[in-house]
């Protein structure tokens, strides 16, 4: 059976972030946290660039997020029940589709790579070996109409899949947060905290783009946005593909991140930091996720395009990963961490010292999705962990 698609690429428009991101705080109501308005500070030779996009799953879905779309760690959407949110640096933009069902994303395509997850030091709250995707889907989002999100090109798109006689005119777009939502020259702009993201460069065609369909942007009589189409043949596929921009008048990421440190074994490179990315939906052991730092460690392919694993690790307080030592696979981390509950296991030490900070070391399984040991390390006062070294375990 031939099925419909209409089709639309989103493409962000900023500078890729190099990881040395800083800026002050502004509440947003993406799940209650903390965003961030940000400038670019000059890159440091220690800076690492991480730009590979996936689709995973989210830390915790008590916020109604289930899936995070990333650039490395940095966050570009996030996908609940029938809704998405945008982040143009640090401002959420949600969009919603009204008259649709209540249809949760699934993952299709398997990247190869995998995201854990292991906040707080009750191991039963960790979530590891989530496999990153490539696509993401709302089935039937519409009667007779699917809903996908994918990465082309380092970019995000997403597409209206509609079975062969669905009716395409049910298909609605509402910013439902938007301060403003115009239609110029036929190019949707919607504006909120001074950031701005426009739907434009709309083409629609079936058999390949052998066959053009008229196709413009228009309001219907709830103020929803709608693909106003021409006449088109209902037996054959169509595609609907407008160009989805995110822009801003600073360049940068969604999130302060950075790369302290980085070590290579047999070819692969394995980076660690910090990441206050905006909005993870993360539940700790002891508090929600507030804005503070939390550890990364990320594993790249031998040939630096893709992810073998990014793990995620720390409490409710700021932490970050400053060291990183790598022998046979297993990834030795050293820490600055404030948290109560920050992540033990078979630890020298697994209660907080004392002192505004505490070290810690932590050893990653070779997979990146459990620990085999991670303890405080410290005395009564402010102690902290920034380098590592290991030899023959």
């Amino acid at each position: 059976m031939i099925k419909v698609v209409s089709l639309i690429t989103i493409i962000f428009i900023m500078l890729t972030p190099a990881l040395a991101i800083v800026g002050e705080p502004v509440t947003d109501t993406l799940t209650g946290t903390l965003v961030e308005e940000q400038i670019i500070q000059d890159a440091t030779k220690g800076d690492v660039e991480l730009n590979m996009m996936f689709f995973t799953e989210t830390a915790s879905s008590d916020d109604g997020l289930y899936y995070v779309c990333r650039r490395g760690t940095d966050t570009v959407a996030y996908f609940g029940a029938s809704m998405v949110k945008y982040l143009s640096r640090g401002t959420a933009f949600t969009l919603e589709f009204p008259g649709s069902s209540s249809v949760l994303p699934t993952g299709e395509h398997p990247t190869g790579s995998k995201t854990n997850y292991m906040y707080g030091n009750d191991p039963s709250l960790w979530k590891t070996g989530i496999a990153d995707c490539a696509e993401l889907r709302y089935t039937e989002i519409y009667p007779g109409i699917d809903l996908v999100y994918k990465i082309h090109d380092n970019n995000l798109k997403y597409e209206f899949v509609v079975s062969p006689y669905a009716d395409s005119d049910v298909i609605q777009l509402d910013y439902v947060d938007a301060e403003t939502t115009e239609i110029v020259d036929d190019v949707i702009v919607v504006t909120r905290n001074g950031e701005k993201i426009a739907d434009t460069q709309l083409a629609v065609f079936q058999n390949n783009g052998a066959i053009g369909v008229g196709c413009h942007f228009s309001y219907n009589e709830r103020n929803n946005v709608y693909f106003n189409l021409d006449e088109y043949d209902h037996s054959m596929e169509l595609i609907i593909d407008p160009v989805f921009f995110a822009y801003s008048t600073f360049l940068g990421g969604s999130s302060d991140d950075a790369g302290y440190s980085i070590a290579v074994e047999n070819g692969y490179t394995y980076i660690t930091g910090y990441t206050e990315s905006s909005g993870f939906p993360i539940t700790h052991s002891s508090a929600t996720y507030s804005g503070d730092k939390d550890c990364f460690v990320t594993k790249l392919t031998r040939d630096g395009q893709s992810l073998v694993y990014s793990t995620y690790f720390g409490g409710s307080g700021d932490d970050s990963a400053y060291g990183i030592a790598v022998e046979d696979g297993y990834a030795y981390i050293s820490a600055y961490v404030q948290s109560l509950d920050y992540p033990t296991f078979n630890a020298y030490n697994d209660t907080y010292n004392g002192g505004f900070y505490d070290g810690a070391v932590t050893k990653l399984a070779v997979d990146g999705e459990s620990l085999v040991y991670s303890t405080y390390l410290g005395g009564s006062e402010t102690d902290g962990a920034f380098g590592i070294a290991v030899e023959n375990g």
